[in-house]
């Protein structure tokens, strides 16, 4: 087995905690996209009772903005740790091979 394949092997192993975080990271995007439909819902039946429509309206979809932009944010700390990992991971395979040309 070459030294590649090992380090290869390896990659899988390295760093569960960040792809767990990262993982997270994804869980809490999802949640707030759902939390932001349910509470645009939520902010239109109870404005509606106040029969003042074009401010329930408003008011969804500025919560439903809200919730999407806090979805985005939690979406990049999630693809930014897989970006840092795969870095590490080219990083590392590089190494490998440079050192390979030596001997």
């Amino acid at each position: 087995m070459s030294s590649a394949q090992i380090g290869a092997s390896a990659v899988s192993r390295r760093f569960v905690t960040l792809r767990v975080i990262a993982g997270f990271c994804w869980g809490i995007a999802g949640m707030s996209v759902l939390g932001g439909l349910v509470a645009a819902i939520v902010t239109v039946v109870s404005i509606r009772q106040a029969h003042d429509t074009p401010y329930a309206v408003v008011a969804a979809v500025l919560t439903c903005l809200g919730a999407d932009l806090v979805a985005v944010f939690w979406a990049a700390m999630a693809e930014g740790i897989h970006v840092l990992l795969a870095i590490e991971e080219n990083t590392r395979q590089t190494a490998i091979i440079v050192r390979s040309w030596t001997r």
